[in-house]
């Protein structure tokens, strides 16, 4: 998982991301804690060595206040983080989906020779049985696929006028207020 998120490089486009992905986890692994606390104290409670619930209950205090008290506020910047980028980057494309995903099919296009590199270092990587590298080249594989900039010469509005202006530069529509010949 870290390196897949390594290959994404969120933590190079949007802020917040490595303390709530970091928040997260050590949620996920006080979860673990917890169960397995509570497993080991039920036995502990049926041998009557223990006489109390208080050890799980200090687990999942601990947990609510540690990693999941941290998260929601980390998480949150990281979500404000991602719709403001991701807000101006679709602004970029003059709030036009024809435009984005005209972008989006030329990038993958672009894109046809660093897929067939990195479908080839995934492969190497996976004989090589370096699973974290193979993580991390589909991490960078999908960022290659979601980070595109607008095609100025090819957006829609734009391909009006290119053909306007070789239909006129190639005499095929006369300038207004010329005779036709």
């Amino acid at each position: 998982m870290n390196s897949f998120i390594v290959g994404l490089k969120l933590e190079d486009t949007y802020t917040s991301t490595d303390v709530c992905i970091t928040d997260i986890v050590f949620a996920i692994d006080g979860t673990s804690y917890l169960n397995n606390n509570r497993t080991v104290h039920a036995l502990m409670l049926a041998n009557n060595t223990k006489t109390s619930l208080f050890e799980p209950f200090l687990n999942a205090t601990g947990l609510v206040y540690g990693p999941v008290a941290d998260a929601l506020p980390n998480c949150f910047a990281f979500y404000t983080s991602f719709v403001e980028v991701e807000t101006a980057r679709f602004l970029t494309f003059n709030s036009n989906w024809g435009n984005f995903f005209l972008a989006f099919l030329f990038n993958q296009m672009g894109n046809a020779l660093n897929f067939q590199t990195k479908f080839e270092r995934i492969q190497v990587e996976r004989e090589r049985q370096n699973y974290p590298g193979v993580w991390q080249e589909y991490g960078d594989l999908v960022y290659l696929v979601w980070t595109f900039s607008p095609i100025e010469e090819g957006s829609l509005e734009s391909i009006d006028s290119t053909v306007e202006q070789w239909m006129r530069s190639h005499e095929w529509l006369a300038e207004e207020g010329a005779t036709p010949v």
